[in-house]
């Protein structure tokens, strides 16, 4: 062979390994973030720590764990006392899920399993003293049996052969079944659940798993798992609820089954909290955050839930749609309201429509399990309201409640109860729509001793229950339409051991009769509970600006409602008239305007943009201004922002607006370099910490475990070095059937705004910058990105809206996420009205506006609509800034791109200066590459290199071989 020949394939070969080599360096470089933190290397940093060490740090940590599990645990049920289970016991673990466990949702943020040293039920229950049936556990955990998208993961009966049932009676004191429904981003509680893959659906179009049925029903093999247990003789039966949603299980009690725990997804050390409820350390004090339906099916919401395709849209990104035709009815709203109008015969409530459980007529005992709000614990309590008064001088309602420690028969220890309260506000027919009965506040009391009291006083502002009337004039700018409103009539404020109990003292103390609880039992409400005040006129003053910035609050979302362009579309469902209980919308036809709108190009630089020779760039001062400087600087110093931003190189402007999971360093100005991961349930990291999932958490109604989340999320971040999380999640439990309802708060979206209040400003106070997300209307996973959401502006402002707002306003998160989904028909990033509108102008923020990742969303997600609506970066899309914006900046010369640019980088830069990682008076300035990048760049150095020899040498010997041919 000529060595030409050689050389040239090896040219060949190492061109094609240098190219490869090169293009998956770029990956790498790309999404350099997600490289750290999946090989550990982020670096800790705890200036800012309350802990000596980051092992004692944990320490505290795993405890808060154990209590927010112990007290966010709910108990649905306790017939006979069957609850605490004394230590002395021996039980039989069944179900797969027992040994299975669920300890986290499917989404970002860190690992959990019992292989990375989460703590399992066994072995929580092991280390409470409890005998355990090893021949039964050990056949659960070694079965092959698995869950999977569509599939419960559980085995029946025909698993527990002879052997196995004949040791039942040698651990027969309890039979612990697990129940477990798993889901997470890009799956939904149904099969498939892919963003962007329709579920699984039956011919009425609800959803169904791979086994023909309601994912969130009880299973043919949960059935027969619990009535084995029943047949065989245990003592007790007690159910576990290892799911972070509802499920339907009105059946549970006729089955045989004595009691049921609600655990949610518990995390690393959740399970330890289970097993002292579970012993009667802990008396479980949670309450449920979400209606339990009998059938999951039965909520307006879930009759346009899943995927849904306009007849003439068909580019990707544009083509599906979700209308939330329900209104305001989400939840409890919905079936208690029904349930206020049921008893006294009016606004067709008892029609058949919408009867899912019911025997014909709608029956809201036969539709509900249990209420929003319900839980109860080993204890009984007494709850005498002392006063409730609304203050309209300060805005706020406040209740003095006494609660006493009744104690209880069997259990001896502490324990904490929950005290709720309540608005019902006066409706009147074709104004706005209001829920009968609506959560204002609520308080939690120490843990008392049986016959010990204390006086638990509940402040809310009366803020949370105005209502949006987008028909109503303007109080403080005549010429505008639409405010938030205080309508004449009487206000109803009551207590209530839930949502139902509150408005049966409403109902009462309004004469009603008639009156029933969730089973059907005849109950007469206790009017000593409610106070009514009287407002004679209409006050649409008081919030006709904002209470956070003074600016005006006027409609902002006419162009959501598919009325708006087509009158007379949709119709949305109005407690005036049950019979507009909604249907499926499929199909739906849009016209030209509305195309137009879901096409999305709509920038164009202005004709009177400045030139970019009107900004300052790459300024040089003989002191540079580092941001070490500007620490303590207010936003609205702009001088100052302004001196400090003009220092950037156009090049280092552009840039900012590219996130990779965090963004560079700038050596000169002090600029750290910054990481951000995924999630609302831990830090992302490869030794991070899974918690307690965020529902469990609200479940506590406890604001310090609230709290302490927050800070202990921060304080992880430290650890790990990680100074932003994409979280925490605000989204509503629109359905019991969206993925990600662990990671979000409640179906209430009043609760949303005070528990995200509450959590994001402990992290934030301590220095961690809070992506709240997904902002805004990322109500489920199916089709999540481009999928228009269709609803009235009152509908988004007290629903999707309502429930991020809290974090903002008074968390004071610096940081949010937006959904990829659209409000109404344009991409959430692109619309001004929701990114600077709402969540600048009226509600204050200050910090970071950034996408979802945008990466592969190109097509629908464009970058110069977004700066221009309002978005400050792209999560993990380096090249939008890199490229993109760049390109906008020198080479077009967009010089209203620029000052858009000038504001990106003072958002960005005023965020991190209140970040953690500048804290301190030695800020850590890190240029430095990551060992593996200096790797890939030597590879590939040294694999050209070698390319080059290899060529020079075929041309080299080629051109020899040639000169001999010739002398020949």
């Amino acid at each position: 062979m000529k060595k030409s020949k050689l050389f040239r394939g090896l040219t060949g070969t190492f061109a094609l390994l240098t190219a490869l080599c090169s293009y998956a360096g770029i990956l790498a470089f790309e999404n350099s973030g997600q490289v750290d933190i999946f090989l550990g290397i982020t670096k800790p940093n705890t200036q800012s720590s309350d802990y000596s060490s980051v092992e004692e740090m944990r320490k505290a940590e795993r405890l808060n764990e154990i209590q927010t599990q112990a007290e966010g645990s709910v108990l649905l049920f306790n017939n006979n006392n069957a609850l605490p289970i004394a230590a002395s016991s021996k039980m039989t673990l069944l179900g797969r899920t027992s040994a299975d466990n669920i300890f986290k949702g499917g989404s970002g943020g860190s690992t959990t399993t019992e292989e990375n040293g989460a703590v399992s039920l066994y072995q929580a229950l092991k280390n409470e003293g409890y005998s355990i049936n090893d021949n039964v556990y050990n056949a659960l955990k070694n079965s092959t049996v698995k869950r999977s998208r569509g599939f419960i993961g559980e085995v029946g009966k025909d698993f527990y052969d002879d052997g196995m049932k004949s040791s039942f009676s040698q651990y027969d004191d309890v039979a612990l079944i697990t129940l477990g429904r798993y889901s997470g981003e890009q799956q939904d509680f149904a099969s498939n659940g892919d963003a962007n893959q329709d579920n699984g659906a039956d011919e009425n179009g609800d959803p169904i798993d791979n086994q023909g049925v309601r994912m969130l029903s009880l299973h043919r093999e949960e059935r027969e798992t619990i009535e084995l247990a029943k047949a065989s003789g245990f003592k007790k039966i007690v159910v576990l609820l290892n799911t972070a949603t509802t499920m339907e299980v009105g059946e549970l009690e006729s089955l045989g089954v004595d009691a049921c725990l609600w655990i949610g997804y518990p995390g690393y050390t959740g399970f330890e909290g289970v097993a002292k409820v579970l012993k009667g350390e802990y008396d479980p004090s949670g309450r449920t955050v979400d209606t339990y339906a009998t059938n999951s099916l039965s909520s307006p919401a879930m009759r346009n839930f899943g995927s849904f395709n306009y007849s003439n849209v068909t580019a990707a990104g544009q083509n599906k749609y979700l209308v939330y035709a329900e209104d305001i009815y989400i939840g409890y709203k919905y079936y208690e309201t029904r349930y206020f109008d049921q008893v006294q015969e009016k606004n067709n409530a008892k029609n058949t429509i919408g009867s899912y459980a019911s025997n014909g007529a709608w029956n809201y005992a036969d539709e509900i399990s249990y209420p929003f709000g319900y839980g109860i614990s080993y204890a009984k309590f007494e709850e005498k309201m002392e006063s409730i008064q609304w203050d309209r001088d300060k805005h706020v309602v406040e209740a003095k409640i006494k609660v006493t420690n009744l104690g209880s028969d069997n259990y001896f220890g502490e324990s904490k109860d929950v005290v709720e309260l309540y608005a019902s506000l006066p409706y009147t027919t074709g104004n706005a729509e209001k829920s009968a009965i609506q959560l204002i506040g609520y308080g939690k009391t120490k843990n008392l001793k049986a016959n010990e009291s204390e006086t638990i006083t509940i402040t809310a502002d009366d803020y949370l229950f105005a209502t949006y009337d987008n028909k109503a004039v303007n109080g403080a700018d005549s010429t505008k339409k639409g405010c938030y409103v205080f309508d004449p009539g009487d206000y109803y404020f009551s207590i209530g051991k839930d949502c139902h109990d509150a408005l049966n003292n409403v109902m009462a103390s309004q004469g009603i009769s008639g009156l029933f609880d969730q089973d059907g039992q005849i109950v007469t409400g206790n009017k000593q509970k409610a106070v009514r005040t009287t407002l004679s006129s209409l006050d649409n003053i008081t919030y006709a600006k904002s209470p956070d910035t003074g600016n005006i609050v006027s409609n902002q979302f006419d162009d959501m409602d598919i009325n708006y362009f087509m009158k007379d579309t949709v119709t949305y469902l109005t407690r005036s008239d049950w019979n507009t209980y909604p249907s499926r919308i499929e199909n739906l036809t849009v016209n030209d305007q509305i195309k137009t709108i879901l096409e999305g190009h709509t920038y164009v630089k202005p004709s009177d943009a400045p030139d970019v020779t009107s900004y300052k760039y790459s300024q040089k001062y003989e002191t540079p201004i580092t941001l070490k400087d500007m620490r303590n600087v207010p936003y609205e110093d702009d001088e100052k922002w302004d001196k400090f931003i003009d220092q950037l190189t156009p090049t280092q402007l552009a840039k900012i607006c590219g996130e990779k999971f965090g963004n560079d360093a700038i050596e000169e100005l002090g600029v750290p370099q910054t990481a951000a991961a995924d999630g609302p349930d831990g830090i992302q990291s490869n030794v991070g910490f899974s918690h307690v999932s965020e529902v469990v958490a609200t479940s506590t109604f406890n604001d310090e475990l609230i709290a302490l989340r927050g800070k202990f999320l921060a304080e992880d971040g430290m650890a790990v070095g990680q100074n932003g999380v994409y979280g925490f999640g605000a989204n509503m439990h629109r359905t019991p059937y969206a993925g990600r309802n662990f990671e979000y708060y409640s179906e209430d979206t009043i609760l949303s705004y005070l528990a995200g209040a509450i959590q994001t400003k402990a992290a934030t106070e301590k220095g961690l910058t809070t992506y709240v997300k997904h902002f805004c209307a990322n109500d489920q996973e199916t089709w999540r990105n481009g999928n228009s959401t269709i609803m009235t502006e009152q509908t988004y402002r007290q629903g999707p809206l309502k429930g991020f707002e809290g974090s903002f306003t008074k968390g004071g998160s610096l940081g949010t996420m937006t959904s990829n989904a659209r409000v109404g028909f344009k991409v959430v990033s692109m619309d001004q009205a929701t990114m600077t509108q709402v969540l600048r102008n009226e509600w204050g923020f200050k910090g970071v506006a950034m996408t979802d990742s945008s990466k592969g969303s190109r097509y629908y997600l464009y970058t110069n609509e977004s700066i221009e609506a309002g978005i400050d970066q792209f999560n993990n899309d380096e090249t939008r800034g890199t490229s993109d914006l760049k390109n906008a900046l020198i080479k077009n010369k967009d010089g209203h791109l620029w000052g858009k640019a000038r504001t990106i980088a003072k958002h960005y830069f005023y965020t991190i200066s209140r970040n953690f990682a500048m804290a301190g008076d030695d800020v850590v300035i890190d240029t430095n590459a990551s060992w593996w990048e200096t790797g890939i760049i030597s590879v590939i150095s040294v694999i050209g290199s070698l390319t080059a020899i290899f060529l020079a040498l075929d041309v080299t010997f080629e051109v020899l071989d040639n000169r001999k041919k010739k002398e020949m």
